[in-house]
């Protein structure tokens, strides 16, 4: 077949105009971000000396954005098997190609809770740092106890999704797993179990902006506090009873430990907030984006299904 496959895309007026634009950024953004993520992994495990548990997380996040990019790319595969996609079969019915979209839902499900969860172990992993305290991560069994249990739990879920989605279509025609992709690149879930996929998500964002935000308050306190008992004040600058640091005291005016101190403060603040911040950014708007598009589309779909004959489930 044609790996740029626009067929049975005009039939469904909404993807019609959009479909092959998806093809190219597809093809060629998930091999860029496949390529840019192993470059990524290789230099940081090319650093010599003993990983951070930090540094294994991210490494464990750009290994689930990898499978991610994979279930994107596993498109090509289907072009090597009979089109089914005209076949009157029932969704239930199991087709090559079928077995390959599923195969691109529950990778996909595992990458982006895998993504998710690794994010929010990132953050908590931070706040445990900042605070001092006793940290459950410290011991090497408890590190690969919740790696495993992401992975486990993302899996689990993928699975729960996948069956889901099969019972609620297994009686469609025109929605089965072969003609998944007709408005995209890849397949995905049903609308019904995309909404509840992405209500699991929406949670485990909530917590990520939970623990980012305690992070980022703990360390910007930790930083003035720092920076306040470090300055020399001298005498009051204006004639006011609030006593205000002199122009002649200034940062340059800290000791070398402390200036050590505040350094490395803004570099945790950095690892530990930027990329959470940036992850909660995207997803938050892909959330929002998703639950619009299936909760108003179901509709539409389902009108256009009546009215015109077009693609989805009876």
């Amino acid at each position: 077949g044609n790996a740029y496959d626009t067929i049975k895309s005009e039939k469904n007026p909404r993807c019609s105009d959009v479909k092959g634009a998806i093809v190219i950024i597809n093809l060629t953004g998930a091999s860029i971000s496949f390529i840019l993520l192993l470059v990524s992994i290789f230099l940081m495990r090319r650093k010599k000396g003993r990983f951070s548990f930090l540094t294994q997380i991210i490494i464990f996040i750009f290994s689930s954005e990898i499978l991610n990019t994979i279930s994107k790319l596993l498109q090509l595969l289907k072009y090597a098997f009979e089109d089914t996609r005209d076949n009157n079969d029932k969704n239930e019915v199991e087709t090559k190609r079928g077995i390959i979209c599923q195969t691109q839902i529950v990778t996909s499900i595992i990458s982006d809770f895998g993504s998710l969860l690794g994010t929010l172990l990132l953050s908590y992993r931070c706040y445990e740092v900042m605070k001092g305290k006793k940290r459950i991560f410290d011991q090497k069994k408890s590190k690969i106890i919740v790696i495993f249990l992401i992975i486990l739990i993302s899996v689990i879920l993928s699975i729960v999704f996948l069956f889901i989605d099969r019972e609620i279509t297994k009686d469609s025609i025109t929605y089965k797993y072969d003609l998944r992709d007709r408005c995209s690149y890849w397949c995905w879930l049903d609308h019904t179990t995309s909404i509840i996929c992405y209500c699991f998500f929406f949670v485990a964002l909530l917590f990520n902006v939970i623990y980012a935000i305690k992070t980022n308050c703990y360390l910007r306190n930790s930083y003035k506090q720092i920076l306040e008992q470090s300055l020399v004040f001298a005498e009051n600058t204006e004639n006011n009873d609030n006593i205000q640091i002199s122009k002649y005291s200034n940062y340059s005016a800290l000791a070398s430990d402390d200036k050590k101190r505040l350094k490395e403060i803004r570099i945790m603040q950095i690892k530990c907030f930027i990329y959470p911040l940036i992850t909660i950014i995207i997803w938050f708007f892909l959330t929002l984006y998703r639950f619009i598009d299936d909760i108003g589309m179901k509709n539409i779909d389902k009108k256009s299904d009546r009215d015109e004959g077009t693609e989805y489930e009876k």
